[in-house]
């Protein structure tokens, strides 16, 4: 996952919409095993697709659905990490 922008700088240029992707973040980390789109992951947090992009292409310089799929790997990563190879 691209490094976000430091709170700062982004807190100065777009506080809106540092918190729709802060909020977006974490409903995306506890719904990572549901199925979900951009619109149901819009429909949830009662926004449109336009600024949602928007945001995440500022401070990750990714699209929603890019992080998304990100967050899923990085979890299926970590849980064979963590797995007993004996199992």
């Amino acid at each position: 996952i691209p490094p976000a922008a430091s709170a700062p700088d982004l807190a100065l240029r777009s506080p809106r919409r540092f918190d729709l992707v802060k909020q977006s973040e974490d409903y995306m980390r506890a719904h990572l095993e549901a199925p979900t789109t951009l619109m149901s992951l819009c429909k949830a947090l009662h926004i449109s697709e336009r600024p949602l992009n928007y945001g995440f292409q500022e401070v990750f310089g990714v699209s929603p659905m890019a992080y998304l799929k990100t967050l899923r790997l990085q979890a299926v990563r970590t849980q064979l990490q963590q797995a007993d190879p004996e199992t």
